[in-house]
């Protein structure tokens, strides 16, 4: 048997084997329920309607693999949190772990890696030299973020303390003090 070169595949492999052994032996024809959101390049719609995206492609194909088909039911990241919960959906793909997800449910190992980096407007960089997000304490800089998403360590913690003196996060669906 020859390895897989593409590392799509491989995490397709180890998602279909994660499935085949949490699902019941007579559940090798099942039908799971996955949330999601526009997030390109993760999951969205094409210009034609279809379907698309890298965590959508992994996990349709890990369950068919597994012999699964898999419905796609677009709703609010907040509201899928909620309907795992519930029960009205098996799954969300795209989600980082945070310990309050924990407790909601069971979390597979990660389908994919990806890093998070501040982009800062042409021209306006050199306001804020800096190499961590730390060092823009105190500089009047304004971070921008999803609220309800988990991003990193170091911009969680910033964005839970409301920031630093002389600094500032903003939010479509939240507002800083």
């Amino acid at each position: 048997m020859r390895a897989s070169r593409n590392p799509a595949q491989g995490v397709a492999l180890a998602f279909a084997l994660l499935l085949l052994a949490v699902l019941p032996a007579e559940a090798a024809d099942c039908a799971l329920r996955f949330a999601w959101w526009p997030w390109e390049p993760y999951h969205y719609l094409d210009e034609d309607g279809r379907m698309r995206g890298i965590d959508h492609a992994l996990v349709t194909e890990a369950a068919r693999r597994a012999g699964c088909s898999v419905t796609w039911e677009q709703v609010p990241r907040r509201r899928s949190l909620v309907l795992v919960q519930e029960g009205l959906i098996d799954a969300v793909a795209g989600l980082g772990v945070t310990a309050e997800r924990q407790a909601m449910g069971r979390f597979s190992r990660p389908l994919r890696s990806g890093l998070n980096v501040l982009l800062v407007r042409k021209g306006e960089a050199d306001r804020f030299p800096a190499t961590r997000l730390a060092d823009l304490a105190g500089q009047g800089f304004r971070l921008g973020v999803i609220a309800g998403a988990r991003h990193s360590e170091e911009i969680d913690r910033f964005v839970g303390t409301r920031g630093w003196p002389g600094g500032s996060w903003a939010s479509p669906t939240a507002r800083a003090p």
